[in-house]
C-alpha cells in the first residue's frame, strides 16, 4: 500500500508545475510512512521537504502545489492535509479502501503475492 500511495506521489509531481524543476521523482529519498495518530490521515510524507532544494522553494509552498496537484477528483487519495513546515497528511478514499479488502478476501492467502516470485521461489 506504501508503495501505491509513493507512486500517486511521484505522478502528482511529474504531472505538475514542479517536474519542470530539479530532479525527477526518483531521486528523491522521501518517506511514505503511517503516521503515530490517527488524526493525521492514513499515510504521511515528507516529499516537500526532501525536494525543497532542489525545487528551490519552501516546502508548505511544494506541499500547497501537491495538494492542489492531486485535486479532489483523486481515486485513491480522498484529501490531503498540510501540516507545520510542509509534511502532507492525506487521507485514502473508503470505496478505494473497501475495493481493496475485498480483493484482499478474495485472494486470501495469496493477495500480494507475485506470480514471477512464486515462481522462482516456490511460493
Amino acid at each position: 500500500m506504501t508503495e501505491t500511495v509513493k507512486e500517486e506521489f511521484g505522478k502528482a509531481v511529474e504531472a505538475g508545475d514542479l517536474s519542470s524543476a530539479g530532479a525527477g521523482i526518483d531521486a528523491l529519498d522521501f518517506t511514505v510512512e503511517r503516521p503515530a495518530q490517527e488524526e493525521h490521515g492514513d499515510f504521511s510524507t515528507n516529499l516537500a521537504m526532501v525536494s525543497a532544494a532542489v525545487q528551490k522553494m519552501p516546502p508548505r509552498r511544494i506541499a500547497e502545489a501537491l495538494s492542489r496537484q492531486i485535486g479532489d477528483e483523486h481515486p485513491i487519495i480522498d484529501r490531503v492535509e498540510i501540516a507545520g513546515p510542509g509534511f502532507l497528511n492525506f487521507f485514502l478514499r473508503p470505496a478505494y479502501l473497501r475495493e481493496q479488502f475485498l480483493e484482499a478476501a478474495k485472494e486470501g492467502e495469496n493477495f500480494g503475492r507475485s506470480p514471477i516470485i512464486s515462481r522462482w521461489f516456490g511460493r
